[in-house]
């Protein structure tokens, strides 16, 4: 096999394996693998595709090695998305005993309570991460909630409509880490550093102020989780 061939055959299933367990989306199979967008669309038109850089894309997708080298005459199994409040993605693919899935959430008041939870939200399908990068992160998938950051607060670092990953058991405060919280009944995602007089809630973009919890709002002030993760 010349290697004209090869790497038109490893482009060929690079884009069969999005198509067929990506839903043909770009996006998802970057959150999956974590690499760079324009380094897939240079593997997918006319970047060297060689052996090294195969065998990595097959170890960050979860695919059998060799796999992109392969002629495929099936269809492989699909991915199938676990039920919704299942955390392991159902043994029905390659990928059952690899990844593990992270559900979309809400976090909102209840009516009449004054209290909030989290809601999943089943409009979304749950985002796929390898097991390796849990346990490198040293985190547990069933701690994890995924959501979108709305507005633009967080510019540059977050975007509107970006998804993050919050851990619900992380809840010390590090100075400078991105926290997800709840203040004055409403949901923030802010970077958080302690003051003399409380807890200080730091937007990215200078054109929102810094907002102070202080001894007086303390108890409208509820910490939700550290972000771990961002995707946009």
């Amino acid at each position: 096999m010349s290697e004209m061939n090869l790497t038109e055959i490893r482009r060929h299933n690079l884009q069969k394996w999005i198509d067929e367990n990506c839903d043909g989306k770009q996006a998802k199979f970057i959150e999956l693998t974590e690499i760079n967008q324009g380094e897939l669309s240079s593997l997918l038109k006319n970047r060297a595709f060689g052996e090294r850089k195969a065998r990595k894309i097959e170890e960050l997708a979860g695919m059998s090695t060799m796999w992109l080298d392969t002629r495929h005459e099936t269809k492989p199994d699909k991915l199938t998305i676990p039920p919704a409040g299942s955390i392991a993605i159902q043994e029905e693919t390659d990928l059952s005993h690899t990844h593990l899935a992270i559900e979309f959430y809400d976090y909102k008041l209840s009516a009449g309570t004054g209290t909030a939870d989290w809601v999943p939200n089943r409009k979304e399908s749950p985002l796929v991460f390898r097991e390796n990068w849990f346990r490198a992160k040293r985190l547990n998938p069933n701690d994890l909630r995924a959501m979108y950051v709305r507005g633009d607060s967080m510019t540059p670092e977050l975007h509107d409509w970006d998804t993050v990953i919050i851990d619900i058991t992380d809840l010390e405060i590090v100075d400078g880490e991105i926290y997800a919280c709840m203040y004055k009944e409403k949901l923030y995602i802010k970077r958080i550093k302690r003051s003399e007089d409380g807890i200080l809630l730091i937007s990215s973009n200078p054109d929102y102020k810094t907002m102070e919890v202080n001894q007086d709002t303390a108890d409208r002030f509820q910490l939700l989780g550290r972000m771990v993760w961002r995707g946009g």
